[in-house]
């Protein structure tokens, strides 16, 4: 599904163009108080929430309970989509629970201290699938780092690679619209030693040896990696293909042949970050958006979708990197026999041959390309629409300013009366996911559902393509 707000048919937007005077703050204020009116138990456990966590993530006043796939259940009883978590596990759209993971969740969860046959497994399956990733000019044999989180695994890389080389030899380069560069880099933008990559020749290196740069600038990667072999520095970039939550902008064809010349030099060594993009890419290219876009890299990074019932991360890198630079990594309980077949289930499922040819990696790439497609099609003419981008089943609707993203992302959170009291769907939870000067962009991603949700789904975006009372008049 392609989660956007405020799609109509683009014959009868002439006569829904917004006064200019249309008070934003009122309308907000409305929605939300229609998603606050919660029962007394989800009123209570969001307030015991409030009172025990730290303020590390806004979440909606929307009180899980049960899901199947994308399609979630509250405890008031309330149905959404959850196109969040379009980018994780559920873009599958994971039916029943097979029964081994059922088992290994009722037995004990050993610790890494001894061998499990479903580890094993597990990894002889994931290198099986993502060997011929990796830049391996050697025919090395291509070893699997399995963890638990997207987090560890980014975290583990870097550490791997200054390990190679020892830290103080090492610089990490870090676009700053990628996952990692925009945390990071938000996080520590009032330290005195984090300023954006170069600045009058010089090369800016923070405290962990990264260094935050634009994203697609050839020039200014080019110069950086110059002056670190000035500096007598080993490079290397943590590269997130496109940038999900930086605004949806995916790796242009000028950078990814620099990056990959710079690699063939041996001037730089290539982390692809995949922890988001993996499984939106078709079979053809191993789910992979660095195959897509002709890149090969030292260590390959995927997390979320590859396990559909509990977090798991992997990383595939050649033997001379696993043998110089991994070392003690990950928790206690990685790669336990739960997790272990969580990850075998979820890579069979995304390679599963639906007939002729297909796998759910390609009909979730069709899909989500033809919906993109729609989409373009249908706000043409939408002046608070300016485009829409991304690829397959990752895409952004960029809107013209703050307001008219907000606008769009609460009608669709609210979306639920425009159904019929049959498909029962209170809305599609979204977010605003990144900007570009004055513009916001919402993210949009396409599942494949389970059951009947695919048929909803399309019902709903048909619903969201004709419904003239998505615009204020």
């Amino acid at each position: 599904m392609v989660a956007v707000r405020g799609i109509i048919n683009p014959t009868r937007l002439s006569s829904l163009v917004r006064p200019v005077s249309y008070d934003w703050t009122i309308y907000t204020q409305q929605a939300s108080r229609k998603i606050s009116s919660l029962t007394e138990t989800e009123t209570k456990i969001i307030k015991t929430y409030n009172e025990c966590s730290t303020p590390h993530y806004q979440k909606l006043p929307i009180v899980f309970k049960k899901g199947n796939g994308i399609k979630l259940e509250t405890v008031s009883g309330s149905t959404y989509f959850d196109m969040n978590m379009a980018y994780a596990a559920s873009r599958w759209g994971h039916g029943p629970i097979p029964s081994e993971i059922i088992e290994s969740s009722h037995g004990t969860i050993p610790s890494q201290a001894m061998h499990t046959q479903s580890l094993s497994e597990a990894l002889s399956l994931t290198n099986t699938l993502f060997s011929k990733l990796i830049f391996n000019p050697n025919q090395e044999q291509t070893k699997v780092l399995i963890l638990n989180t997207g987090g560890e695994i980014v975290d583990s890389a870097q550490q791997t690679f200054k390990r190679m080389y020892g830290p103080e030899n090492t610089v990490i380069f870090i676009p700053i619209g990628n996952f990692n560069g925009r945390r990071e880099f938000a996080n520590r933008s009032n330290d005195s030693d984090v300023t954006v990559g170069v600045n009058n020749n010089q090369l800016n290196i923070d405290n962990q040896r990264r260094c935050f740069i634009e994203f697609n600038n050839i020039e200014q990667l080019d110069l950086a990696v110059k002056l670190a072999q000035k500096k007598g520095l080993n490079s290397a970039i943590l590269l997130e293909l496109i940038q999900g939550e930086g605004g949806v902008e995916p790796i242009n064809k000028d950078y990814s042949q620099q990056i990959s010349a710079l690699q063939q030099n041996s001037d730089l060594f290539i982390i692809a970050d995949e922890v988001q993009t993996w499984g939106a890419f078709p079979s053809k290219n191993f789910g992979a958006a660095s195959h897509f876009y002709g890149i090969q890299p030292n260590m390959f990074l995927a997390a979320k979708c590859i396990s559909p019932f509990v977090p798991v991360s992997i990383g595939v890198m050649t033997n001379t990197t696993a043998k110089n630079g991994v070392y003690n990594e990950g928790g206690t309980f990685s790669g336990n026999p739960l997790a272990a077949n969580s990850l075998k289930y979820g890579l069979n499922k995304a390679f599963q041959d639906l007939g002729n040819g297909q796998s759910n990696l390609d009909l979730l790439y069709k899909r989500g390309s033809e919906r993109l497609q729609v989409i373009q099609k249908a706000i043409q003419n939408n002046p608070f629409i300016e485009q829409v981008r991304g690829i397959g089943s990752m895409g952004g609707i960029v809107c013209k300013d703050e307001a008219s993203a907000n606008y769009y992302h609460d009608l669709l959170l609210n979306s639920g009366r425009y159904l019929n009291d049959k498909d029962n769907i209170c809305g599609i939870i979204q977010k605003v996911a990144g900007k570009v000067g004055n513009q916001r962009i919402i993210r949009c991603t396409t599942g494949l559902g389970s059951e009947q949700s695919e048929k909803q789904l399309q019902n709903h975006l048909s619903i969201l393509l004709s419904e003239p009372d998505l615009f204020p008049k």
